[in-house]
């Protein structure tokens, strides 16, 4: 199990929709290489291998390959599938997984016991540009609210709120397509300017570069099956 911090402009997975040129974007699978291999004590591995601390708990994965196989001339990660999504403007925390076991939880649905929650922080706008921001964000923790073109409500929020004059906090287990944006939009009259997920459970984004990726300690594997 690995994560990655999604840079803007890349799919978390392949185009859903017909008629997209597959080879438009790149996906974020394309980012999992050895030079974009992150160490969280600080070094990335086009300049030294991990930290000591860190050497144990890596080895059997990155530098003996024992469960990563590198392919192809950019030694890009294979066999690993996103377990969620982002879209292709909004950066942050992604999981890649060979597991069943964790992709099946960390897919399910919001009504599921096994559901896992996360945590989203979002730089909005109002619509209209003489409008001014809600200062109550209580509708997205009420049930019974509906999203345009679709026929259930959405689960209530476990928290939002506001850190800043611009910037809203989002904790949820529901993950439908472009879901914050569309809350936004349709719930709070407000624009996304940018959305960044900063964790999944209990593994937090931290200090992981754009664009760079690092194996799940054991620990963290654990918190994610066992939560």
């Amino acid at each position: 199990v690995v994560m990655m911090h999604k840079p803007i402009g890349y799919l978390s997975g392949q185009p859903e929709r017909t008629g997209v040129n597959k080879n438009s974007y790149e996906t974020c699978a394309s980012l999992l290489n050895t030079l974009n291999f992150f160490d969280d004590s600080g070094n990335s591995s086009k300049h030294r291998r991990p930290s000591p601390s860190k050497r144990s708990e890596l080895q059997e994965t990155v530098w003996n390959r024992k469960y990563m196989k590198f392919n192809g001339p950019r030694r890009t990660l294979s066999g690993y599938a996103p377990a969620g999504r982002l879209d292709i403007n909004s950066t942050g925390l992604i999981i890649f997984t060979r597991s069943g076991v964790i992709a099946k939880r960390l897919l399910a649905s919001n009504g599921s016991k096994q559901a896992v929650e996360k945590e989203y922080l979002v730089r909005v706008a109002p619509l209209d540009p003489n409008g001014s921001m809600p200062n109550d964000l209580s509708v997205l923790l009420g049930r019974g609210n509906m999203l345009k073109g679709e026929n259930r409500p959405l689960q209530p929020l476990a928290e939002a709120s506001w850190l800043n004059e611009s910037q809203i906090r989002f904790v949820m287990k529901e993950g439908r397509k472009r879901q914050i944006r569309r809350m936004c939009k349709e719930l709070l009259g407000l624009h996304v300017l940018a959305l960044k997920r900063v964790r999944i459970g209990d593994i937090r984004l931290s200090a992981l570069p754009e664009g760079h990726w690092r194996p799940l300690g054991k620990n963290e594997i654990q918190s994610l099956i066992e939560k």
